[in-house]
């Protein structure tokens, strides 16, 4: 996944520093003790939502056990991370980690969602920021569903490709890619031309664990 790779996480943890320092869309200017041993990749909502990772589950879990004293700071880089299910159903378990004790903030524009905190941010802020937070979260549904559509019309093509070659006798590869072993498809031979050392490797490997 694009999002969840080395340099998009040092390039968040950056930003990270920056707004725990007070600074960056850090519109409060209040300070946070950034440990960097516990900073890590909480999730990402490509799947279905940011509740079914491994490290989500687990602050939850500290939380409600006493391990993680009350309120616990998450930042992340944007808002469409959270969540990518509909509205009717992200919103309400938003406000449910909120009054578990999560505090949301949103390094890109500094937006704070505080559910927990008694008499912080209530009326029009408060409403404002939850709003935010629903456009975001339904505009990356949107994405979600629209990427979905181009994918399966996009396989759908393919594949009615790879048919009308089939019936004329004729090869089509049907994917994005081809393995690191495969240099190339040759057109004119109708074969695969294979890179010698990878194969060799890959024989090796399948070797050994037979």
């Amino acid at each position: 996944k694009k999002q969840n790779n080395e340099s998009k996480f040092e390039e968040t943890l950056k930003l990270a520093k920056e707004y725990c320092e007070g600074g960056g869309t850090n519109k409060s200017k209040e300070k946070f003790c950034l440990f960097e041993k516990h900073y890590k990749h909480v999730g990402t909502a490509f799947n279905k939502d940011i509740r079914d990772g491994e490290e989500m589950r687990e602050i939850v879990g500290k939380i409600e056990d006493g391990t993680f004293q009350k309120p616990v700071i998450l930042l992340f880089a944007n808002g469409d991370r959270l969540d990518r299910r509909d509205i009717d159903d992200s919103v309400p378990d938003l406000m449910n980690l909120g009054k578990k004790g999560i505090i949301f903030h949103e390094l890109k524009s500094g937006t704070v969602l505080d559910i927990f905190t008694k008499g912080k941010g209530e009326g029009s802020e408060k409403m404002f920021n939850i709003m935010y937070f629903m456009m975001v979260m339904y505009r990356a549904w949107e994405e979600s569903q629209s990427k979905s559509v181009r994918a399966k019309n996009g396989y759908n093509s393919k594949k009615r490709l790879a048919l009308q070659k089939f019936d004329k006798g004729e090869k089509f590869i049907l994917g994005g890619s081809l393995p690191k072993w495969i240099e190339k498809y040759d057109e004119k031979k109708s074969e695969f031309v294979l890179r010698p050392n990878q194969v060799k490797q890959l024989k090796y490997i399948f070797k050994r664990l037979i």
